[in-house]
């Protein structure tokens, strides 16, 4: 849930390195990894994911648009 109307397609979130959501984890925003970017199986991602220089890889994982 995100505080005071706050929109998903808002949020953004900057890594120096690696982006790795967890197992059975959920998360919203945009993530932008330095390297590569991966999510674990189980997990939920209601935005977008981006690598400047590395894979991207999603084992069994849900990625949606944010409405």
């Amino acid at each position: 849930m995100l505080a005071r109307g706050t929109q998903t397609e808002n949020v953004y979130w900057r890594s120096t390195g690696d982006v790795t959501l967890g197992a059975s984890s959920t998360a919203r925003g945009t993530f932008l990894a330095n390297t590569g970017a991966s999510v674990e199986s189980r997990a939920k991602l209601i935005g977008r994911l981006y690598s400047c220089a590395g894979s991207l890889t999603v084992t069994r994982a849900t990625i949606s648009s944010p409405s």
